[in-house]
């Protein structure tokens, strides 16, 4: 189950037993009208939701900081 946190399903109505390739096709054809968000919300992306419209790629995450130096009072203490 946790490995499927990220997964998109597609639920049809079609039973297994059923389920055609005309059924496959129109889920792989909704699936490829949904719109790839990565966590994000319409808003938070800076346009309205679109069905249709690619989702642009994540940014790749910044580089750590570097560590600040220790304040005075820490330096002195090392100092004696």
């Amino acid at each position: 189950l946790m490995q499927s946190a990220y997964a998109e399903f597609v639920f049809t109505p079609v039973l297994w037993p059923d389920f055609t390739r005309e059924d496959l096709a129109a889920a792989l054809e909704t699936y490829a009208r949904r719109e790839r968000r990565f966590g994000l919300t319409g808003e938070q992306l800076g346009k309205a939701p679109s069905p249709a419209a690619p989702s642009p790629a994540p940014s790749p995450p910044s580089p750590p900081s570097p560590p600040s130096p220790p304040p005075d009072d820490l330096k002195r203490l090392e100092s004696t």
